[in-house]
């Protein structure tokens, strides 16, 4: 599954090398919220996709952002996590379980001596769950 997904390769290699190292863990997500909602720029309901970053320890969301429909995914996805990268440092270990994600962030977690996991990550749909009880 994971070759059906563009791998992105890090270009930058400066951006890694003024990182500050970190202890923390985290869950990284790409997932459709289960059913639509209407933006009137388009001319059927849309599925919301939405990127979350979450810390293991403290199950504390760092980062969530629903991306526009026009915003190709797994750029996206790079570019959340070096935002995440910038802020909190490198962590020992992200979890994800989206193959398109781990495709987009494989590569710098290599040059960043980061451990990537695929797993199930179920905690994440009871989040998921809860906002969508609030859209």
């Amino acid at each position: 599954v994971k070759d059906k997904f563009p791998r992105l390769e890090l270009t930058d290699k400066e951006f890694v090398r003024n990182l500050s190292q970190s202890s923390r863990e985290f869950i990284i997500d790409l997932e459709y919220l289960r059913g639509g909602f209407i933006d009137e720029a388009y001319d059927r309901p849309l599925s919301g996709l939405v990127f979350l970053a979450m810390e293991l320890e403290s199950q504390e969301i760092v980062n969530a952002k629903m991306l526009k429909v026009e915003e190709e995914q797994s750029q996206e996805c790079l570019y959340l996590f070096c935002t995440l990268l910038e802020e909190y440092g490198k962590p020992t270990d992200i979890y994800v379980r989206n193959p398109r994600v781990y495709n987009a962030l494989s590569s710098l977690c290599h040059e960043c001596g980061i451990e990537i996991h695929i797993t199930p990550l179920s905690m994440i749909d009871f989040i998921l769950d809860d906002m969508e009880a609030f859209m």
